[in-house]
């Protein structure tokens, strides 16, 4: 287990993943980590217009949380290089090239199925 404060969100009504499940085993895996339910919500709640993300941050007072000590891996990483963010890019091309970035969920108009 891995020993950091987070939130982890889960979506109540997510028809492609498990999401509640899903999060509650993530939670289990981060030591301090707490499970947030999103009633209502599909496979993609942060483009739903009913999730505040800000909201549920604050609500969930995430920015009270204790701040990373000196020698927490995830706190002293490095952002990737450029060089690093291009070749992942050129990596993930065939993949977004295939996929639509239509959540499934989702209607155009933003509401659910």
């Amino acid at each position: 287990a891995v020993r950091v404060p987070a939130l982890v969100l889960a979506s109540t009504d997510d028809l492609v993943i498990p999401s509640v499940p899903a999060a509650r085993a993530i939670a289990r895996r981060l030591l301090g980590a707490r499970v947030r339910e999103l009633p209502g919500s599909g496979h993609a709640p942060l483009l739903e217009p009913g999730v505040d993300l800000a909201r549920v941050l604050k609500a969930d007072r995430v920015r009270d949380q204790a701040r990373p000590r000196l020698g927490d891996d995830v706190a002293l990483s490095k952002l990737p290089t450029e060089r690093l963010i291009d070749a992942a890019r050129a990596q993930s091309l065939p993949v977004r090239r295939a996929t639509s970035p239509v959540f499934i969920s989702t209607r155009a108009d933003g509401t659910r199925e």
